[in-house]
């Protein structure tokens, strides 16, 4: 009985610990650009699993997220040829005992994924255009009903509906991709993706990236402005091979160049409270903002009667005005610059300005044209005063601002707040650039009656 008692007693001050047990997953196969989630299971017999450590052992380097977690992910990176990664999870459980174990993930040869897709509608056409991608041989694109964001994969995208796909021909003239979808479905919402393709080395095989960001577009959409909208200045239309040619296009009807105040003007059939080239209707102001005589040279502001918004215009014998100057971005308002305020001291300057702020503060002050609601314009705002159709080059006053530059807008890039977005005036494609950087502006202003 004595001895049995030892033997007990001796069992119970056992407290060995035993190592914990992990599996990394079986090996995988995925596709270049697509996201990959490993997931480890462990168990610990006598404790808990305290830590998990992804790490990456061998292959082209990638970007471990969670590698703290029992799952994590990574963008599978894209390859010219198919190759091996290999990843390893660590475990320890409460008593500092570890195990390991190692997966695999074979990478096929990829392609990256179609950038900045876009999309416009015309009646029941829409347009859709997108960065061209080196090696694709084509494109793919995908429409449906629903998004494709839910998808696991692109392969699965006839589980949607309305589902459908068709191939995409390389652009003969090397220019930008496009497609035109005709015959939409009325008040209908449809969701876009797109995809490159390309046949890799020694395969017969086509192989797809993986789609870009789905845009979406209700079709037959109607909608009441907020605010009016100035039209642009174009008088022909596109046909369907993407040339100029006279108004209207059979199959492609409503376009800018036979819609809106534009082709009016042109008919002699717009009535203007002011003067101004094609659809636009312009009040020139003195510093005070009084109504000047059309052409005045001396003018200060300029009064669009479509929208109701006042530009300053640029005073070549004023340092901080001229038309040339570039000023860094700047805004200390937490709303709109995305936590992102800019530059303070650029590297230009004009008349002891050297940023946006700066600029608008000594507007604001000096109350130019009656007025101290002086700001950056957004994208949309600067797109009012466009001149897509180049019209002011026949207008015998000229054009009040240079077309070709870029200007500053106060629209903060979604994606990257340390950027902002810069327009023409010519209809070029609007481009985010660092807040650091320097560049042209307009101010814009609302009357204080319209902004109460």
């Amino acid at each position: 009985m004595i001895l049995a008692a030892l033997l007990t007693a001796c069992g119970a001050e056992d407290d060995s610990n035993f190592a914990p047990t992990v599996s990394a997953g079986t090996d995988k196969i995925a596709s270049g650009g697509q996201v990959v989630v490993l997931t480890a299971t462990a168990e610990d017999t006598n404790g808990t699993i305290e830590t998990y450590t992804w790490t990456q052992t061998s292959g082209t380097a990638v970007t471990i997220e969670d590698a703290d977690e029992d799952s994590m992910r990574f963008d599978a990176p894209v390859l010219d040829a198919a190759e091996t990664l290999e990843f390893k999870v660590v475990v320890t459980d409460n008593e500092n005992a570890s195990a390991a174990d190692s997966v695999e993930v074979l990478v096929n040869a990829g392609i990256a994924a179609p950038e900045n897709l876009t999309i416009r509608v015309t009646g029941r056409t829409a347009v859709l255009e997108w960065d061209a991608v080196e090696k694709a041989d084509s494109y793919l694109i995908y429409k449906a009903f629903e998004s494709f964001s839910g998808l696991g994969s692109i392969e699965n995208y006839a589980v949607l509906d309305g589902a459908d796909r068709a191939p995409v021909p390389l652009p003969t003239d090397g220019g930008r991709p496009f497609t035109q979808l005709r015959n939409l479905d009325m008040n209908q919402r449809y969701f876009f993706t797109i995809t490159a393709a390309f046949t890799a080395a020694g395969s017969t095989e086509l192989t797809e990236s993986v789609p870009a960001n789905d845009v979406s577009r209700l079709i037959g959409a109607s909608f009441t402005a907020s605010s009016p909208l100035n039209d642009t200045t174009i008088l022909e239309c596109l046909d369907s091979d993407r040339n100029w040619t006279a108004c209207p296009v059979n199959g492609l009807a409503a376009q800018d160049g036979e819609i809106g105040r534009t082709p009016e003007d042109e008919a002699d059939e717009l009535d203007k409270v002011g003067t101004g080239i094609a659809g636009f209707d312009f009040t020139l102001l003195d510093a005070t903002g009084e109504e000047l005589s059309p052409g005045t040279p001396e003018a200060d502001c300029l009064r669009d009667n479509v929208t109701g918004l006042v530009w300053e215009l640029k005073k070549p014998r004023d340092s901080m005005r001229r038309a040339r100057n570039r000023y860094s971005w700047y805004s200390t308002n937490e709303d709109t610059n995305g936590g992102e305020p800019g530059l303070v001291n650029g590297p230009e300057c004009g008349g002891g300005v050297c940023n946006t702020f700066a600029y608008l503060t000594r507007l604001n002050q000096a109350e130019l044209c009656g007025l101290t609601s002086w700001r950056l314009p957004v994208v949309r705002d600067m797109r009012s005063i466009g001149d897509i159709g180049l019209a002011c080059h026949l207008d015998g006053e000229g054009c009040r601002y240079e077309l070709e530059p870029y200007y500053w807008t106060g629209t903060t890039h979604a994606q990257d707040t340390t950027k902002a977005y810069q327009v023409t005036l010519d209809g070029r494609t609007d481009v985010p650039m660092p807040k650091s950087s320097t560049a042209r502006f307009i101010a814009v202003a609302i009357p204080e009656e319209d902004n109460e």
